[in-house]
């Protein structure tokens, strides 16, 4: 099918080729917009709408399957309710006893999302798994769909969001995570919903743009307290874009309180909670896990699975465990900073004893993370073939996304266009954290799932260049397209400058 360089509705390549509808979807004179057949004949309005009704059909149908795929999963191998499941389920019953609610080591971005799902749908864990189960398929469904939209905008070829969307909504790696009461799932959508919010991302910056992207990164390190440096050093390069590209100081100023007030804004739950229960001023947890991670993490090379008994782990990490725990939780503020002076000592002690083991593992930590040897968290059925097909699937995935990260810096490097470069910075220092993380802690597996969204875009790309290299096709133009004209100016978006 070939369309005409005067018709404003498509995409000026073949849709055999990936390209699209784009823009309006109103019905036009086939003539006028020049949509034409191999023959040269005009097309119908009739096959005009059957070709646009098929792509939104195979979204939707592609979706239901996706669904579909994740209660499947759910029923193939039902989670216990155990472990950090627990923890998550209790801090959510307490907010809706007392509705502020602190605990000494989680925080309450999950426990908030699961509170809610108890209080609107009146069951809770203990009677029933189904209704959050259900969210969360639809919400980690629901991701998939924002990988396809978000590569929709980065490319003109549709097969790349294709590729992305089927991806996302078939991987073995988060799905099976919608049946387990853990933040994986809502985490993996805040950091999607963030990148597509990103291709959005103008010349012109606007106060709604500033407000948006504070909450979401000030929330989503609510949800997983290992992003903190993420968003912070994300919400920096905001400030920096508002200051570069604004010209009034006074609109630069308060372009930074808005995103500052609005980032911060989500931490004032925590605040309130730790000094209510813990009479401690903290933005996070107040017995900061992140040192139990640590000195665990020096006991634990690696981490292919979750040990279901404690019996399972070296010796000092069940001590830790036991030490530091809510159960044992010291009462006063000079009691938990002195059992994280405490742990921390131990942790430098270890090191010196044998600094080579404690760097070579760092750096083997770096690869830990990102494998992946089971389907599920905690209960995995005994079938090998289906180990190995989780393995190598992800180590191809891996492969194909680090050929599109490659290709993808190589493209914007020749243009100068704020939204591809963000773009790539951002998941850049995504996958940095990912690595920073993997390396101070025991390298759970789980862990560089919220980056998994990304990876499927890029691999999506990487896959697309791959298959023109092998099938030696050497065009003039590039299948990347970025330019700004492409990038729908949203209302309430308006110019601070």
């Amino acid at each position: 099918m070939k369309v005409g360089h005067n018709c404003p509705n498509f995409i000026l390549s073949d849709p055999a080729r990936g390209g699209g509808v784009e823009g309006s979807r109103t019905l036009v004179d086939p003539s006028a917009c020049g949509l034409q057949d191999e023959g040269g004949n005009n097309v119908p309005p009739s096959n005009k709408y059957f070709y646009v009704d098929m792509k939104k059909y195979w979204i939707i149908i592609l979706f239901g399957l996706g669904l579909i795929y994740r209660l499947w999963l759910i029923y193939l191998s039902p989670q216990a309710l155990i472990l950090d499941q627990v923890q998550y389920h209790d801090y959510a019953m307490g907010m809706l006893k007392t509705g502020l609610y602190a605990h000494s080591f989680r925080i309450y971005g999950y426990p908030l999302f699961i509170a809610l799902i108890y209080k609107f749908t009146g069951i809770i864990s203990t009677i029933s798994n189904l209704p959050w189960q259900l969210i969360q398929v639809v919400l980690d469904t629901s991701t998939a769909l924002l990988v396809y939209f978000t590569a929709t905008r980065l490319f003109d070829r549709r097969s790349i969001a294709n590729i992305a969307y089927i991806i996302c909504l078939f991987n073995p790696f988060t799905a099976p995570f919608a049946g387990v009461l853990l933040p994986k799932v809502l985490i993996i959508f805040l950091i999607a919903l963030f990148f597509f919010l990103l291709s959005f991302f103008q010349q012109k910056i606007g106060f709604l743009q500033l407000i948006i992207f504070g909450l979401l990164l000030g929330f989503s390190t609510q949800v997983r307290p290992f992003y903190l440096y993420f968003s912070l050093i994300a919400v920096f390069i905001f400030a920096v874009v508002c200051f570069k590209k604004l010209v009034n100081m006074k609109n630069k100023v308060l372009a930074l309180i808005v995103l500052l007030i609005f980032y911060f804004l989500p931490f004032s739950y925590n605040v309130l909670g730790n000094l209510k229960y813990f009479g401690e001023f903290a933005l996070m947890d107040v017995d900061n896990l992140f040192i139990e991670n640590f000195y665990i993490g020096l006991f634990l090379e690696s981490s292919p699975d979750i040990k279901l008994s404690i019996w399972d782990y070296p010796p000092e990490v069940r001590w830790t465990f036991e030490t530091y725990s809510y159960a044992t939780d010291p009462k006063d503020k000079a009691g938990r900073e002195a059992r994280k002076r405490m742990f921390m000592d131990l942790a430098f002690r270890e090191i010196a004893k044998d600094p080579y083991k404690f760097l070579s593992w760092r750096i083997k930590k770096l690869w830990y993370a990102w494998e992946k040897h089971t389907l599920y968290p905690y209960y995995n059925p005994k079938n090998n073939i289906l180990s190995g097909f989780v393995y190598w699937s992800n180590i191809a995935l891996l492969a194909g996304a680090f050929v599109g990260i490659i290709s993808f810096f190589k493209k914007i490097a020749k243009k100068h266009n704020i939204t591809a470069r963000l773009f790539f910075i951002f998941s850049l220092l995504l996958i940095l954290n990912t690595f920073a993380v993997g390396a101070a802690t025991s390298a759970q597996e789980r862990y560089s799932l919220p980056a998994y969204p990304i990876l499927f875009i890029y691999f999506a790309y990487g896959i697309s260049l791959i298959r023109e290299l092998t099938r030696g096709r050497t065009r003039g133009r590039s299948s990347f397209s970025l330019d700004i004209r492409k990038i729908t100016h949203l209302p309430l978006l308006q110019d601070l400058s």
